[in-house]
């Protein structure tokens, strides 16, 4: 009888439309979008696109961490300010929690961010200066440097090591070998831009031991020179957590009608998988593996929706969510229904508004 009024009640228990609803329906009502030019001091933030690799949690720091910036930051004039960079934020990660790793892949991005409060984000001059020398003149992006390299360390045995050496064009012979792993989708701009000898023979010293950290700082020395930072990173207010399943929505909204953008840990399923019962139920079970950004709400057929900004480029193939684009016509976000993306999240992150930037450490 028990388990009968348990699974009697687990469509309201998982769904909680009506309750959820009824929760959340004042605090949704007033309409919010940071992604429009008249809520920002200086730029749009763009949609970042992680590509291939797992450094979700990276690439939506750098994104709370720029509008944040933009929107509650400092002006300097007409000033613009310098955009981060996940794979800095990354490297940060790991060297501090796990130095021997050969891949950034999986982390927290709330993590990432207080570690750039105490180290600071390297300026992002300093990133392409040193992804021009280490990748190609046809400025290669840093997402897809560090796909290349992480391919490196992933493939490279003392095998492939002979296959090179023997060949008379080790460029032709390197995207040759990168070509035979059908597990990797081939991404064509890096196979006609990048420089594969180059990266190489960067990468070469540190390939036998499998230290990509150490690659990596190797890349981006001159960020810990002096003037290898921007000072306001590390002025950033410190990070509030609230981790749970219940009322997460309403913390949401508080923080949206402060024009204060939340970072989401949630199951990336529930982009792209149809909304019903199973899916929803498993959800609510599950744990997170993805990282976004909610930038805005809005109600749409009398139910809350939350804006997401999410990292993986001009995707917007989010089953029968509404695509949010620019006008341009590229990716700003998805608008979700807040039930089913709170039903999923598992932790929420933001900016303490009332630790005010300042203009000098």
């Amino acid at each position: 009888m028990k388990y009968f009024i348990l699974l009697l009640f687990m469509p309201v228990i998982v769904f909680g439309n009506p309750w959820f609803e009824n929760r959340i329906s004042g605090s949704c009502s007033s309409y919010v979008n940071l992604a429009k030019s008249d809520w920002l001091n200086f730029r749009p933030v763009p949609t970042l696109d992680q590509g291939p690799v797992g450094l979700c949690y990276a690439y939506s720091a750098a994104t709370l961490m720029d509008l944040y910036r933009d929107i509650h930051g400092l002006k300097f004039g007409n000033m613009r300010q310098m955009p981060s960079d996940p794979v800095w934020a990354s490297m940060l990660y790991y060297n501090y929690y796990n130095d021997t790793a050969k891949s950034f892949d999986g982390g927290l991005g709330e993590v990432s961010i207080e570690l750039i409060r105490s180290y600071g984000m390297c300026r992002a001059d300093i990133i392409q200066k040193a992804m021009n020398r280490y990748a190609t003149q046809n400025n290669i992006s840093t997402r897809d440097w560090y796909v290349i390299t992480e391919w490196f360390l992933e493939f490279y045995n003392s095998k492939i090591e002979q296959e090179i050496s023997k060949a008379p064009n080790k460029a032709q012979k390197l995207k040759e070998i990168f070509s035979r792993y059908k597990s990797r989708k081939r991404i064509e701009n890096i196979f006609k831009n990048a420089d594969f000898e180059k990266i190489y023979n960067g990468m070469k010293p540190f390939l036998k031991s499998k230290n990509f950290l150490a690659y990596v700082k190797t890349v981006f020395k001159e960020c810990y020179e002096p003037g290898g930072v921007y000072v306001t990173s590390k002025n950033l207010p410190p990070i509030i957590s609230h981790t749970g399943k219940r009322r997460l929505e309403l913390e949401v909204t508080k923080q949206l009608n402060k024009k204060n953008p939340v970072l989401v840990s949630y199951k990336g399923s529930v982009l792209t998988n149809p909304s019903n019962f199973f899916i929803r139920t498993a959800h609510f079970f599950q744990h997170a593996n993805h990282q976004s950004v909610i930038i805005g709400k809005r109600v749409r057929h009398k139910k809350c929706q939350f804006l997401l900004k999410n990292t993986w480029g001009n995707y917007c193939r989010y089953h029968k969510w509404e695509c949010y684009r620019d006008k341009k016509g590229h990716e700003v976000g998805v608008w979700i229904n807040a039930n089913d993306l709170m039903k999923a999240t598992t932790d929420i992150h933001y900016f303490d508004l009332s630790k005010k930037m300042k203009r000098f450490k």
